[in-house]
């Protein structure tokens, strides 16, 4: 488009930094213009992410953190298969599971790329192996027959089993990122038991071993 005689072209192709383009006019009835030469300079690279959490373990993990604004986040395992990306973020935070049959290898590499610039310098993540056992989950509320709402506090994004006492799983949730989860138990869901079984299961860790008792009120 043609304003004030100033042409604005976007330039779209194989291109390489350091070859030059070379720029020529021409007006009806007379020669063509020598050619202004212009120099190709290399794209910039689009930040390195922010990564203010890093907890990922061989049984999967979480990332969060922040990121250069209109990217798109790529997260790759050392195969070089990409196992989560997205071009959406709320204030540019970026908030997310791994789910852990999408591990493989001892590391996952994070990358953000930027329109019209460079994929950025991978962030290294670090898989970490299990090692202990998840504490066992504090839990207030009352419950009756009739049912009632239960409050567990667990460690962050932890997988929670609320069982029967014949050992059945009547709920399987995961907690939040501040270990935070709460449910009502209708009274559909306890039928046949008096008592509910609370284990969690975090991340790096294996099952809680001894269960909370939530006993059912009359």
């Amino acid at each position: 488009m043609i304003v004030d005689r100033c042409i604005r072209q976007a330039v779209i192709g194989s291109f390489k930094h350091g070859q030059n383009l070379y720029i020529t006019s021409q007006k009806n009835g007379s020669r063509v213009s020598k050619p202004t030469i212009v120099n190709l300079q290399p794209a910039q690279k689009t930040p390195v992410p922010n990564v203010v959490t890093q907890a990922v373990y061989a049984d999967g993990g979480w990332l969060s953190g922040f990121w250069a604004p209109g990217s798109t986040l790529f997260l790759k395992n050392t195969n070089e298969e990409i196992i989560y990306s997205t071009s959406y973020s709320y204030n540019n935070n970026f908030s997310f599971d791994i789910p852990k049959d999408k591990l493989a290898g001892s590391k996952l590499f994070l990358t953000v790329k930027e329109e019209g610039k460079y994929v950025s310098d991978p962030v290294d993540i670090l898989v970490k192996p299990i090692e202990g056992s998840t504490s066992a989950p504090k839990v207030t509320g009352t419950v009756s027959k009739d049912g009632g709402w239960v409050f567990i506090q667990t460690e962050p994004y932890a997988k929670l089993y609320l069982k029967r006492a014949d050992d059945s799983i009547m709920i399987e949730k995961r907690a939040d990122g501040e270990g935070l989860y709460s449910t009502y138990i209708s009274t559909y869901e306890l039928k046949q038991t008096n008592k509910v079984f609370i284990t969690a299961d975090a991340y790096g860790k294996t099952e809680s071993t001894e269960p909370t008792v939530l006993n059912i009120a009359p």
